[in-house]
């Protein structure tokens, strides 16, 4: 038991080193990095987006539930907006 319990410790130490690391710690730049690449890959795909929420809504009210009046231009200023962003991007 002995050895099990000093193998354990040692993984444990080992864990603690590593959070307690100052150059392991989260700078300020990842949230920025995690940001940019999740816009990265909504890239091009933000009017797709806004179309299957909107399909989603509508068969959600089809089947019987309530979906908020306010859901619905909400959507469709996301959608505007969308398409704004990728005319804009083709002129």
């Amino acid at each position: 038991m002995s050895r099990r319990g000093s193998r354990q410790s040692a993984v444990e130490s080992t864990a603690d080193r590593q959070i307690l690391d100052p150059r392991r710690a989260v700078s300020r730049h990842d949230g920025e990095r995690n940001v940019k690449s999740i816009l990265d890959f909504i890239s091009g795909k933000k009017t797709y987006i806004v179309a299957i929420l909107v399909g989603l809504g509508g068969a959600a009210q089809v089947l019987g539930y309530h979906v908020p009046d306010a859901v619905w231009p909400i959507l469709g200023g996301l959608g505007l907006g969308a398409v704004r962003d990728a005319i804009g991007k083709s002129a």
